[in-house]
């Protein structure tokens, strides 16, 4: 039989939820697994929303200017993941039960992506910043949750969370590029 605190874990994660309801938690955290087939194309293999989650402070990402542009660098934590919703192999890239790969592939990733939530419906969307693990998972059980850092990854997402890494705007051979 499961030990109390195990039991009791659904009874919190309701709790934690009604901030998310009530719009305190403006931050929404998922993660995803993807992989690019023999056309290189990216197909999103699986896809969880953490909830709840917490994060604790986006401030700690700082933004940098380099060849690349302007990009997100440094970690942030977050808490409060239900250890009822993922496993600590998930947080740490395995796909869940029953979840396959495809068979004809040539990469695989795995990366978590955190979007401020709309404060109004007919705000526009916000940026997806896309992170990695960047600590060791923590299961602390008195505090029923997992908590971790992740890591800024330099890979820019637009709103719709489509890739932005490389300029994708054709140009005629000759011509002037102006940023």
């Amino acid at each position: 039989m499961c030990s109390l605190g195990v039991r009791m874990q659904p009874t919190a994660d309701r709790a934690r939820r009604i901030a998310h309801r009530l719009g305190m938690r403006p931050y929404r955290v998922a993660i995803i697994w993807q992989e690019r087939g023999s056309k290189r194309e990216w197909r999103e293999v699986y896809r969880i929303e953490l909830m709840p989650v917490r994060v604790v402070a986006m401030d700690s990402v700082a933004r940098e200017l380099g060849e690349l542009g302007n990009h997100a660098e440094g970690a942030m934590r977050v808490t409060e993941v239900s250890p009822q919703q993922v496993t600590e192999g998930m947080l740490r890239g395995q796909l869940p039960a029953g979840v396959q790969w495809g068979a004809d592939t040539h990469d695989r990733e795995m990366f978590f992506e955190v979007q401020r939530f709309r404060r109004c419906p007919e705000d526009p969307e916000n940026p997806r910043h896309r992170f990695v693990l960047g600590s060791e998972v923590h299961h602390d059980a008195e505090g029923m949750q997992f908590s971790f850092v992740l890591q800024a990854q330099q890979v820019p997402r637009s709103p719709e969370g489509a890739d932005r890494s490389l300029n994708t705007q054709r140009v005629k051979p000759g011509s002037k590029i102006v940023s």
